[in-house]
C-alpha cells in the first residue's frame, strides 16, 4: 500500500473520531444525536401562591386614580379594578354593572409586615408589577411597576394606584365597654373578628415612654353586635390599664388601652400600639 493511501486513512479516522466526541458534547448531528437528561427542577411559577392558595382577597370595586373620560354626566376613571383569586379585572361601568375590558393574571398574593396586601401580577405582554396596601390608609392600593421591592421607590406610580369606591369602603367598627358590676361588658356597632383582652403590665422608661406588655386574659373568635362579651378585669391602681385588640375590616390588627378616668370613674379606650402575644 503507498504512503498516500495510509496518510488518507489516518486523516478519516481523526476527522471520524472528532465527529463522534463532538455529538458526545451535544452537536446536533442528524445520525448522532445524544440527549442529556436533566433533573427537573419546579420552576418558580410552581411555587407561587394565589389567594385560593391563601385564603386572601381583596373584595370590592376600585378605581384607579387616572381620569379616564367623561361619560356625560362625570369625569370617569382611566379602568374600575375588581380582584379575583386569579386575576385583577380592569373595566367600565355601564348601567351600573362591571364591564370587563381586560384582566391580568395574578401571580402571588400574601400579606405584608404591616397586615396589609401584596399583589403580584403579570400583562399579557409580560410585564409584571404590584399593588401593595397603603400602610397610612387601607383603601388604597399603592402601583409599584416591578415584582422587586428593592425597586419600588423608582417604579412607584400614583395615577396607576388604586382607591376604593366610596359605596364599597368597610365601615370602621367601634368597640365601646360599660361596667356591670365588678365586670365589662364589650359592645360593638360591628362585627370584628379575633377580639381578645389583655391586662398590661407598664414598663415605663426613664425617657418617659411606656411599653405596654399584654397578658392575654380572654379571646372570642368574633365579637358580634348582638353578642356582647362580658370579661372581669382588675384595675388596682391609679395607673393600671387593661387593653384589648380585634381584627379590622381591612384585616389589620387594631390594639386598645381601657382604663378608668380619674375625673368621674367612667372607662376611658384610647388607640395605643403594642405587640401582642402569640
Amino acid at each position: 500500500m503507498s504512503m498516500k493511501r495510509v496518510l488518507a486513512l489516518m486523516i478519516a479516522g481523526v476527522v471520524l473520531c472528532v465527529g463522534i466526541t463532538a455529538c458526545g458534547k451535544g452537536s446536533e448531528s442528524s445520525n448522532n444525536v445524544v440527549t442529556v437528561e436533566k433533573e427537573s427542577v419546579p420552576s418558580a411559577e410552581a411555587s407561587k401562591e394565589t389567594s385560593a392558595d391563601t385564603g386572601l382577597s381583596i373584595p370590592g370595586l376600585w378605581q384607579t386614580a387616572s381620569i379616564g373620560y367623561d361619560d356625560g354626566e362625570s369625569m370617569q376613571p382611566e379602568y374600575y379594578v375588581q380582584f379575583t383569586d386569579s386575576e385583577i379585572q380592569y373595566g367600565h361601568m355601564k348601567d351600573g354593572e362591571f364591564s370587563l375590558d381586560h384582566a391580568d393574571k395574578i401571580s402571588t398574593i400574601e400579606k405584608t409586615a404591616s397586615g396589609g396586601i401584596r399583589v403580584q401580577a403579570e400583562n399579557s405582554n409580560g410585564f409584571k408589577y404590584t399593588y401593595q396596601t397603603c400602610e397610612t390608609d387601607s383603601n388604597i392600593l399603592e402601583y409599584y411597576g416591578t415584582w422587586d421591592e428593592s425597586e419600588f421607590a423608582d417604579t412607584y406610580s400614583g395615577s396607576s394606584s388604586l382607591s376604593i369606591c366610596v359605596s364599597d369602603q368597610a365601615k370602621e367598627p367601634t368597640v365601646s365597654a360599660d361596667f356591670l358590676d365588678d365586670d365589662i361588658v364589650f359592645h360593638t356597632d360591628e362585627s370584628v373578628e379575633d377580639f381578645r383582652v389583655y391586662s398590661l403590665e407598664l414598663d415605663i422608661h426613664d425617657d418617659g415612654t411606656v411599653d405596654y406588655i399584654p397578658t392575654e386574659v380572654y379571646r372570642e373568635a368574633e365579637l358580634t353586635k348582638d353578642s356582647p362579651a362580658t370579661v372581669h378585669l382588675e384595675f388596682p391602681g391609679d395607673m393600671s390599664l387593661n387593653g384589648f385588640s380585634y381584627k379590622g375590616p381591612d384585616g389589620s390588627v387594631k390594639t386598645f388601652t381601657i382604663g378608668i378616668s380619674g375625673m368621674d370613674g367612667s372607662l376611658v379606650i384610647n388607640a395605643e400600639d403594642y405587640e401582642l402575644p402569640d
